[in-house]
């Protein structure tokens, strides 16, 4: 019993470790896991990726990206200094140059997106989910905190146990 219960808050703490890593190093996690998620945040995709959505981006060569794809890429698309995510279908390639459309239109997007650009191409949609991990985003630190608590108060809990069983037997 104890050992299982060190087993799993093990368990739940590295799992915690590795949420922490993909919250607070995404970029350095993506490289080590070719995978990347994101939260949707606008309807340019409905129905096919909705408000609140998460989707799974796996890295890959812009040469192996076909036209009908839905592409991840970072693009300053307000004309402001920020670059935003956008996921999008490709509606053309051409030089190394993608041009892009949203689902709910038929118009193609105003920008080209260089190759550089391509986070990767979309696999998976996990829907509703986003909701849940932008509550874990905005809390991660207290989360991630108890987690580690929890664990640390197990393993001692089971050590002192175990010398108190110890010390009944003799």
């Amino acid at each position: 019993r104890d050992i299982g219960s060190v087993v799993f808050f093990t368990v739940v703490g590295i799992i915690a470790l590795f949420i922490g890593a993909m919250m607070f190093f995404p970029q350095q996690m993506s490289h080590f896991f070719h995978f990347r998620h994101y939260v949707v945040i606008s309807n340019s995709m409905e129905p096919v990726i909705n408000v609140n959505d998460a989707v799974i981006v796996q890295k890959v060569e812009p040469s192996s990206l076909n036209v009908g794809d839905i592409i991840t890429f970072k693009m300053n698309i307000d004309e402001d200094e920020d670059e935003e995510y956008v996921a999008h279908y490709i509606a053309e390639i051409e030089n190394d140059k993608f041009r892009t459309k949203p689902n709910i239109s038929n118009s193609w997007d105003r920008w080209i997106v260089p190759s550089e650009k391509i986070e990767g191409k979309v696999v998976l949609v996990i829907p509703k989910i986003g909701a849940l991990l932008i509550l874990m985003y905005n809390n991660a630190i207290p989360l991630l905190l108890v987690a580690n608590a929890l664990v640390i108060i197990t393993i001692i809990r089971v050590y002192f146990d175990k010398d108190e069983k110890e010390a009944d037997e003799s």
